[in-house]
């Protein structure tokens, strides 16, 4: 989406989990989201954005409907053509946030790709789950079925 960085407030985009934080990938389903708004940062950078979920994050106990997130990726802009990594952000009250936005660490719970909407993203989704049950199967095998000495 070439333009202002408001330019994707109010629109639709893919999001995916994608890091090692089991936790959240467990609670989080992949899903098309709406772009809220868009918050300066504490620290200068002008694209944070606040997303509303379709369906909720249960994670630790909690309930999230609303998630921060920004492009790790320099040159990347979330809902331009390529897919761009992101932080994600949990906002435990969308009202009580500040512009600026200062990240509160404990808050930090994963990497994320955000895509545009569209057939092809949730097809990557589907690719990256495919991938993991076949590398948690390779892992079964090698690590909880194989003994290398034999024994019982």
């Amino acid at each position: 989406m070439a333009g202002s960085l408001d330019s994707i407030v109010g629109h639709r985009i893919w999001l995916d989990y994608y890091d090692q934080n089991d936790g959240f990938d467990e609670a989080f389903t992949p899903q098309s989201c709406e772009v809220v708004k868009r918050f300066r940062g504490a620290f200068g950078e002008f694209d944070w954005y606040l997303i509303e979920l379709d369906t909720p994050v249960v994670y630790e106990g909690r309930k999230y409907v609303n998630l921060m997130i920004r492009s790790r990726w320099i040159g990347y802009r979330i809902g331009d053509e390529d897919p761009t990594s992101v932080f994600i952000v949990l906002v435990p009250d969308a009202g009580k946030l500040t512009d600026p936005f200062s990240l509160d660490q404990d808050l930090f719970v994963a990497w994320g790709m955000a895509f545009k909407d569209t057939v092809a993203s949730r097809n990557e989704t589907l690719k990256r789950k495919k991938t993991k049950e076949v590398m948690q199967s390779i892992r079964t095998i090698l690590f909880d079925d194989w003994d290398p000495f034999g024994g019982q």
